[in-house]
This record gives structure tokens, sequence and C-alpha cells, in this order.
């Protein structure tokens, strides 16, 4: 018989709930996953793989200097956007930090501290 795939869709260490509280994500899964089946994840398909940075480019058709990744997940978002040559944008309102921005090995193009100030940014680039 042959064996079966082992992939996820991400890797994230955690999420942040509606009311502000943050909870074990996909990683733990994997790691729970990994352990018991003394298999390691294959693949993982979603942000910050290449395979979902050449699904984005395909669908937007823009090349990849054209597109802003907008999330709130330095190692997910930022670096996603970083290591597939989008600009990337930080929101404030997760998971993410602004004093943990400076220091990550891929640091976000721009910092908001609310999606709400996301049109002005988009107006900004637009007249530069």
């Amino acid at each position: 018989s042959a064996m079966l795939r082992f992939m996820a869709t991400n890797a994230d260490p955690s999420w942040v709930s509606p009311e502000g509280v943050e909870v074990p994500h996909a990683a733990a899964v994997i790691g729970a996953l990994e352990a018991s089946s003394r298999r390691a994840v294959e693949l993982v398909a979603g942000k910050p793989s290449r395979l979902a940075a050449e699904l984005v480019q395909r669908r937007l058709d823009r090349p990849p200097t054209e597109i802003l990744v907008v999330g709130d997940n330095l190692h997910t978002d930022v670096r996603f956007a970083s290591e597939n040559g989008m600009t990337s944008v930080l929101v404030l309102t997760g998971v993410g930090r602004r004093d943990e921005a400076a220091a990550a090995p891929h640091p976000p193009d721009h910092i908001l501290e609310s999606i709400a100030e996301l049109p002005a940014l988009l107006r900004a680039r637009s007249e530069a």
C-alpha cells in the first residue's frame, strides 16, 4: 500500500482569538503528529511557502513587486512577503509586536497599528 502523505496548510505556532487570547495553532498539531508518527511534515503549503507565492502571483497576475502582503505575523506573513519579493505590511492587532519587528530576520516594510491605516498607506504608495 502507498504511504500516506503528510502535509500542512500552515505552521503558525499561535493564533489570536477575537477576545485577544493567544492560543496554539497548526504548529501544535504538526508537532503532535510528527512525534506520534515519527515522521516529519513533508510540505507546508501556505505562507511562507514558495508554492503559496506562485499561486498568489498567478491569481493576481502581477509581479511580486506589485503585491502587498498584509498580516499580523512576522514568521509567516512578513517572511512570506520578504522571501518572495513582495512588500510586507505588519498590522499590530494580532501576534506581531513592534519591538520584535526591528530585530526580526525579515523586518516588515511597513507597520500599521490597525488595518484602518491601510487606505492611507495605499494612497501614499500610489502618489510616490
